[in-house]
């Protein structure tokens, strides 16, 4: 089980989680509260005008006076995202933010990246030792590996980060009934 907020997840309830660019107001997010949102993700790489560490903490801050559990994530355009700068300007970013947020998402492919691993492993282990809990996210768009294979990309990026995630999330794409595991 996972406790954010005042809200405990993995306890057999289903839980609703919403994804928000910046300029949402405090009177959309009570109404979607008293709708049953659980969860608030803030995609970073959504946000218009420049992105600033500063309005992205005004943006978490204001779902965590609603007491609204935030998941910070911003997605580089090859796992599906809309951030087309550098993983070294993201990486900075992040490392500015995540102490606002209650889970940050960085994908496998990060902690995998030849120019930002490292960085990406120091940013990953100091959530890691906060109070924010670590989302590992693994995505492929073009089918469904074996369950072999997503196993083999998740431990070997937790074996770069010498420590597990909190939480493990895998995206794939899946055309048929033979994409199923089971």
């Amino acid at each position: 089980m996972i406790k954010l907020k005042n809200n405990t997840l993995g306890n057999g309830m289903p839980a609703i989680a919403v994804s928000f660019s910046n300029n949402c107001s405090v009177e959309e997010i009570k109404a979607l509260k008293k709708q049953g949102l659980d969860i608030a993700e803030i995609r970073v790489d959504l946000f218009t005008g420049k992105i600033f560490a500063k309005n992205i903490i005004e943006e978490l801050q204001k779902f965590g006076d609603l007491d609204v559990p935030t998941i910070l994530t911003f997605r580089p355009k090859r796992e599906g995202g809309n951030w087309g700068g550098s993983d070294a300007e993201r990486v900075v970013i992040i490392a500015e933010c995540y102490q606002y947020a209650d889970i940050v998402d960085i994908e496998t492919s990060s902690i995998h990246s030849l120019d930002c691993s490292e960085k990406f492993c120091q940013l990953a282990n100091a959530i890691l030792k906060s109070e924010t809990q670590l989302l590992l996210s693994y995505h492929n768009f073009e089918k469904t590996p074996s369950l072999v294979a997503i196993n083999h990309e998740i431990e070997s990026a937790e074996v770069l980060l010498s420590a597990k995630a909190d939480i493990v999330k895998v995206a794939c794409q899946v055309d048929s009934n033979a994409d199923r595991w089971f």
